[in-house]
């Protein structure tokens, strides 16, 4: 005979009672009178929770959703047709001695007191069905109760002896009601919490200590003195809070670039040839000397003030410790062996004659200015500082237009400037 041919095992009292307990937790569900595919899918999902429940707690056989189903379906109708001959058997009875009592009193007077009886035992009929399914399902309970706690006492102690001690340490919730409707079965010895995603082995007390520990809410435990506790010390931070300290770059460290001024004080060397080319030679070199001496000045304020002192007066400032040398070596002259020496020396320069200096060409006269332009560059480049540096160059262009404007004005008569129209005022002499 082929294996799918076989007959599956029968239900024995114990199955059929743990399958009733099961059954009652989802009672209002499974009888529901509701025809929708809601209630129809609700119900599918309510049997297949029971079927997980029973095959993970009894050890006879797996059974599937459509044999307990089936077997539950049986044991009602089983019962529904109890209750219905009790009930013919309760009315045949009790027409008997309704039909006994009139025939032999004769009177009417024990008609409605009968009639009055068959009354409340066709109300009570509806009822009895409930009340006799009721307490088979306590009866069941009960024994599953003490099924269950056998079984925990036989995986502590290897064996089937039960004390008191086991009753004091079970935990609050009840294997067959609570317990399975939070685990899912992986395989034979390791389940899954269905809440935290957990793999546990399949032993009642780890089970147990799992819903007790991590889910305390769904045990039941409600301490009243029940306190949360918070820990001020390290706080939580938020996972966007550290991604950005992460990503947080560092500053970057950014020195000055002194190149740009390098180029812009050669650029200005360049614009003092390009003024200085317009203007006549003697202007020119006088401008020359003017901000030549503009600059020392500039450069004797910054080292010291005796020094700047000293030079502003016109002197030396090594004439003094020379003349203080001199005075003690000196030794008084011949006043008219000086007057002698002085003639001789102007006629000698009477007698020979001066030599005349040729002229220089542009190209020559160009490339001094543009040494100068080069010489003044230099020396703008050796002031540290840039504010003194850009005073000096503002000083050095007022005096170039200075004496550009005063040429001008030189060149030009009274009538070429009514001419132009240019006024007057605008012109500034050079002191």
């Amino acid at each position: 005979m082929e294996k799918s041919k076989k007959r599956a095992p029968n239900f024995n009292d114990q199955e059929r009672k743990f399958l009733l307990a099961l059954v009652k937790k989802y009672k209002h569900v499974i009888e529901a009178k509701g025809s929708s595919s809601h209630d129809i899918n609700k119900k599918n999902v309510v049997w297949a929770a029971i079927c997980r429940e029973y095959n993970s707690l009894c050890t006879t056989g797996p059974r599937s959703t459509a044999m307990l189903k089936h077997f539950y379906f049986n044991i009602k109708h089983r019962s529904r047709v109890d209750v219905s001959l009790r009930n013919e058997l309760n009315d045949a009875s009790l027409g008997s001695l309704s039909s006994n009592d009139t025939s032999k009193d004769g009177c009417d007077g024990n008609k409605d007191q009968i009639s009055n009886v068959l009354k409340n035992l066709k109300h009570a009929r509806m009822a009895q069905y409930g009340l006799v399914l009721e307490n088979q399902t306590q009866e069941d309970d009960s024994d599953i109760r003490m099924e269950s706690v056998e079984i925990k006492s036989r995986g502590k102690t290897g064996s089937s002896d039960f004390s008191d001690d086991s009753e004091n340490d079970e935990p609050d919730l009840d294997v067959d009601s609570e317990l399975w409707a939070y685990f899912e079965k992986e395989s034979d010895r390791w389940v899954k919490c269905s809440m935290c995603g957990q793999r546990l082995k399949q032993e009642v007390d780890t089970l147990y200590k799992h819903l007790k520990e991590v889910h305390s809410v769904v045990t039941g435990n409600k301490d009243e003195n029940y306190t949360e506790v918070i820990y001020l010390e390290d706080p939580i931070q938020s996972q966007e809070e550290r991604l950005l300290k992460e990503v947080q770059p560092k500053g970057l460290k950014r020195t000055r670039n002194y190149t740009s001024d390098e180029a812009e004080i050669s650029d200005f060397g360049l614009y003092i040839t390009s003024l200085l080319r317009d203007l006549p030679r003697n202007v020119c070199a006088q401008l020359q000397l003017n901000i030549v001496d503009l600059i020392v000045k500039a450069k004797l304020e910054e080292t010291g003030p005796d020094i700047c002192m000293e030079v502003d007066r016109g002197k030396d400032p090594m004439e003094n410790k020379n003349q203080q040398n001199t005075k003690t070596t000196k030794q008084p002259e011949n006043p008219e062996i000086s007057t002698e020496s002085q003639n001789e020396m102007d006629t000698k320069t009477n007698k020979t004659p001066k030599k005349r200096t040729k002229l220089k060409n542009d190209s020559s006269n160009e490339n001094i200015i543009e040494n100068f332009g080069n010489y003044v560059v230099c020396l703008l480049k050796t002031f540290p500082r840039t504010d003194t540096n850009t005073k000096l160059q503002k000083d050095i262009v007022d005096l170039i237009m200075t004496a550009r404007l005063q040429t001008m004005k030189n060149r030009l008569t009274d009538n070429a400037i009514d001419k132009l129209g240019v006024r007057q005022d605008l012109f500034v002499e050079i002191k």
